[in-house]
C-alpha cells in the first residue's frame, strides 16, 4: 500500500534536538511511504488573544489544504488509539480514498470549534498536554511504528 502523509505544523521547530529526532525517523521510511513535514509559519499570530490565535490558525490551515487531502486534526479532544488502533485508522482513511493524509498539529490554543466539527477524523496523542515540537516527534515515531508493523520490520516490541 502506497501512503503519502504530510504533517502540517502551524509553528516552526527551531530546536535542533527535536529536528534531529524527526529526521532520524523520517529517513527510515521507504519509498512506499512518503512522509513529510510542512510548517505554516503560524507563530506570527502567537501575540494575539487566545480566541484570535485559534481562529487565525484554523483559517491558515484551511487555506493550505487541497481538496484531494484528507485532514486528520491532532486535538486534545480527539480519539486516542493504541498502535494497532492507529494502524486501523490509517487503513480506514486509505480505504476511504485518501490520496494524501494531512495530520495537522495546532498551536497552543488548539483549533476552532468550526474546524473541529468539519473534520471526519481527529486524533489525540495523549490526555496530557505536550509542546507541539514533541507532538511532531511522537506522531512521526508512531507513523514509523505502523510502517514497521505493516512491513514486518522488527521495531514494535
Amino acid at each position: 500500500m502506497f501512503v503519502e502523509i504530510q504533517i502540517t505544523a502551524l509553528c516552526k521547530t527551531k530546536d535542533s534536538s527535536f529536528l534531529a529526532l524527526e529526521q532520524e525517523y523520517l529517513k527510515r521510511f521507504s519509498s512506499s511511504w512518503k512522509v513529510g513535514v510542512r510548517e505554516l509559519g503560524g507563530e506570527k499570530f502567537l501575540k494575539h488573544s487566545p480566541s484570535e490565535q485559534c481562529r487565525y490558525h484554523s483559517e491558515l490551515l484551511q487555506k493550505s489544504l487541497d481538496p484531494s487531502q484528507t485532514l486528520i486534526l491532532l486535538d486534545e479532544g480527539g480519539k486516542e488509539h493504541t498502535t494497532q488502533g492507529f494502524q486501523q485508522l490509517l487503513r480506514i482513511v486509505s480505504r476511504e480514498g485518501a490520496q494524501r493524509m494531512v495530520f495537522a498539529i495546532g498551536g497552543p490554543q488548539g483549533w476552532s470549534d468550526e474546524l473541529k466539527r468539519s473534520v471526519q477524523h481527529s486524533l489525540s496523542l495523549s490526555k496530557m498536554t505536550m509542546p507541539y515540537q514533541l507532538a511532531r516527534v511522537v506522531l512521526i515515531e508512531q507513523l514509523y511504528r505502523v510502517y514497521a508493523l505493516q512491513n514486518h520490520i522488527p521495531y514494535h516490541r
